[in-house]
């Protein structure tokens, strides 16, 4: 029966997952970030929405490395929101949208921002100890917009 208590642990479970996947990226956790994924886990990359695939990471170690590449950033930001997954029994669907922000920093505070607005597509697992991993995640880039940003200074007046 939807709705059930254990149907409102397994949804809050796969939220707290979806949300961790944000963190790790931010808090550039190679460690973190795997964890979130079976072992041969796949995060495959998509020219637009529902496109075909651009790129596709398979298995810990190739996963590992997408923490490298988003380090080409000086800082980023995903926040997710809008959440939605179907429960079939120890597997689920999920679709997740999120406004990923990755800054580059300039001159004298200056910076630019590339705001990615994403929905991820996603195949949960549920692993022999319960917890929920990604099995498969598809990042579905909508649309993009590059803005010019002015990071705080800090108070010795030091540059960012």
């Amino acid at each position: 029966m939807p709705g059930a208590p254990a149907d409102l642990a397994d949804e809050a479970a796969l939220r707290r997952l979806v949300d961790g996947y944000a963190f790790a990226v931010d808090d550039r956790d190679p460690v973190a970030f795997v964890g979130l994924f079976t072992p041969d886990g796949t995060l495959c990359v998509h020219d637009g929405y529902r496109g075909p695939e651009r790129h596709c990471y398979r298995g810990s170690a190739e996963l590992a490395t997408v923490i490298d590449r988003i380090g080409r950033y000086d800082q980023t930001m995903h926040a997710t929101t809008s959440h939605r997954v179907r429960l079939l029994g120890d597997a689920a669907t999920g679709e997740t949208h999120c406004l990923a922000h990755h800054v580059t920093h300039g001159e004298a505070g200056a910076a630019e921002d590339r705001i990615l607005y994403i929905t991820y597509l996603d195949d949960f697992v549920r692993a022999p100890d319960g917890t929920w991993r990604i099995g498969r995640r598809g990042v579905h880039t909508r649309w993009t917009q590059t803005v010019p940003v002015v990071l705080p200074i800090p108070p010795d007046g030091s540059a960012p």
